[in-house]
């Protein structure tokens, strides 16, 4: 029920509708019995700023940041938490007494759920697929965090890949090097790698650059950051062959879990959150998503 005294939270992005976000956090709080809710809203680029303000004119707890504004919110914060900076975008932002601070959930979330998916990290060599906002997340993670041995980040745009790789470098000072995603490369990298991550929209609905299952060798580990369907096939493909997966909902119920905690306290309640998300998926049916 919500009233004079609800706290109220929300997603920014473009597009929302397919967000699972608001279901989720509304499970979370309803658990814990809070006076909270969550929402979505749709935000054109020309109100990007004037949303971001009206957080802070409303007295909105706090919101989290999706598609395509993680990178352009940084400059309308007051304050940028150092690991969400050193990564270059935000996707939570909390409102402490009127002062909007911004934070990275989405790179501790997926580290988190390579942990508890039991992929060894250290000395490993990893092939990241995409150079967008959640590669840079999850890049910046194993390189920083996982002890892994290089990494390297393929995309389409070969410029885009170079320039997140030496971004990644610099941070974290990990051995990093970007190119081109093409078919050779790809063969040449999947042959020295231990883990791949996919953090592009392939296995959405985009099939131009899909990753041979002949490529997959058991003892490597697959991760996918789209999270509709659950079982990309990339995914369907590693599981066949022998290889440990971990699917994207892990990830955005984990980097959801860590946003929880900041707006509220309070430790979340991961299990109804995974939970309320699955269902709320399982409801969108065939629509695809990727993000929160």
């Amino acid at each position: 029920m919500i009233d004079s005294r609800t706290r109220m939270f929300c997603l920014i992005g473009n597009p929302v509708g397919h967000s699972v976000s608001p279901a989720m956090h509304n499970a979370a709080f309803a658990k814990l019995g809070l006076n909270c809710a969550y929402f979505a809203s749709q935000v054109e680029e020309n109100d990007l700023e004037f949303s971001i303000e009206a957080l802070r004119a409303l007295g909105l707890g706090g919101a989290n940041v999706t598609i395509p504004y993680k990178e352009k919110v940084l400059g309308l914060l007051d304050e940028v938490d150092g690991t969400a900076e050193k990564i270059g975008a935000v996707n939570t932002i909390v409102n402490k007494a009127g002062a909007l601070k911004g934070f990275n959930t989405d790179a501790p979330g997926a580290f988190d759920a390579f942990e508890q998916a039991g992929v060894r990290l250290k000395d490993e060599a990893v092939l990241l697929l995409g150079a967008g906002g959640a590669a840079r997340a999850v890049g910046f993670a194993l390189a920083s965090w996982g002890g892994i041995s290089s990494l390297s980040i393929l995309s389409q745009d070969e410029k885009d890949a170079r320039a997140l790789a030496e971004h990644i470098h610099r941070e974290t000072g990990a051995s990093v090097h970007g190119d081109e995603m093409n078919e050779k490369r790809l063969a040449h990298e999947m042959e020295y790698c231990g883990i791949v991550a996919n953090c592009t929209p392939v296995g959405m609905k985009s099939k131009r650059l899909f990753l041979p299952k002949e490529l997959m060798r058991k003892e490597q580990a697959f991760f996918d950051a789209v999270y509709n369907p659950l079982r990309t096939r990339m995914l369907k493909n590693a599981a066949a062959a022998g290889c440990k997966i971990i699917g994207g909902e892990k990830m955005l119920v984990l980097q959801g879990a860590k946003a929880f905690e900041l707006w509220t306290g309070k430790k979340a309640p991961v299990a109804a959150m995974e939970r309320a998300a699955l269902a709320a998926l399982g409801k969108r049916g065939g629509k695809q998503a990727r993000g929160k």
